[in-house]
């Protein structure tokens, strides 16, 4: 896990309907950040994020903290200047990939298998999530349209 000075702060999305709003990233620990997004008129989200670097990549693992039972987002994460751009594992994807035989990873399906609403919670082993996240951080397929932030100021 790393700490990236340059994410602490206030964030502004308008992309889409699910991100837009105000994100405040702040220091949570010694590698940590405590995550609270808000919209006009809804309840706030609270995440707890590690950033992780594989190579020259930086990816994103977010918690919900308002969760009774722990599970993660993964996600790749750009920060450039007031820039912040996250594009989160698609799991229509990832659902496609597994089901195709694309990708060979430890998982498991919530729900029915033949349910398309099932939820996959990926639970390989941290070396072999990270090996399947540097395999795919470049595809466009597994982490598509990012969602761009901007610092407020």
């Amino acid at each position: 896990m790393v700490f990236d000075a340059a994410l602490p702060g206030a964030w502004v999305g308008h992309d889409d309907l699910f991100f837009s709003g105000a994100w405040m990233f702040e220091k949570s620990g010694d590698n940590a950040f405590a995550e609270t997004r808000t919209r006009e008129g809804e309840q706030p989200e609270r995440y707890d994020i590690h950033l992780v670097r594989l190579g020259q990549v930086l990816f994103l693992d977010a918690s919900c903290q308002d969760e009774t039972v722990s599970t993660h987002i993964l996600g790749r994460v750009w920060i450039e200047g007031d820039v912040l751009r996250i594009a989160l594992l698609d799991e229509d994807w990832l659902k496609g990939a597994i089901t195709k035989k694309e990708v060979a990873v430890a998982y498991e399906q919530l729900g029915d298998e033949n349910d398309q609403g099932g939820q996959i919670v990926l639970t390989a082993s941290t070396e072999d999530l990270q090996d399947f996240m540097v395999k795919r951080a470049k595809s466009d397929k597994a982490f598509p349209d990012p969602l761009e932030l901007h610092r407020q100021k």
